[in-house]
């Protein structure tokens, strides 16, 4: 599985690739009601840490047995700029595999492809690509809860 989960950390990455500073990005994202009042669970990467455990319970019935994780309260103004960059996308990159018997789970900025489906989250809205054993793969794109109209439907591919 990959996604992209937190709307607040999107709507703040694409605030900064059109060249606004994060103090102002969050303020935003304050205001319109994606971001608390703390955003600190967002920022950190806490909130998506805690939404990739839940998913490794849904799939494998446990928690990760490790898990790294990286928040974009950090994230170097290098990776701000690469992001910038024609055919590239910064985004808060959540992920979930199995490697042999354990479950690994990774949250951190990663410049993507544009044309990586989850490059194509936008502002506060979340994606997700999951991917079967039998190479089969769903792909969920989506907007925060609290925004919009609803979620649309996902899209999926047999491997068979």
């Amino acid at each position: 599985m990959r996604a992209v989960i937190n709307g607040t950390c999107n709507f703040i990455l694409d605030e900064l690739a059109r060249g606004i500073a994060y103090a102002d990005a969050l303020a935003e994202a304050q205001a319109l009601g994606f971001a608390e009042r703390d955003p600190t669970a967002d920022v950190s990467g806490l909130d998506a840490e805690h939404k990739l455990r839940l998913c490794s319970l849904a799939a494998y019935g446990r928690e990760p047995d490790a898990i790294e994780r990286r928040g974009i309260d950090t994230v170097a103004a290098e990776l701000v700029e690469a992001g910038r960059a024609p055919g590239q996308a910064l985004r808060l990159v959540a992920s979930l595999r199995l490697e042999g018997a354990r479950v690994l789970a990774r949250n951190a900025p990663e410049i993507l492809a544009t044309g990586d489906f989850l490059a194509g989250a936008r502002a506060e809205g979340n994606r997700a690509e999951i991917t079967w054993r039998t190479v089969a793969s769903c792909a969920c794109p989506a907007k925060a809860p609290a925004a919009g109209p609803p979620r649309p439907p996902c899209s999926a591919t047999s491997g068979t």
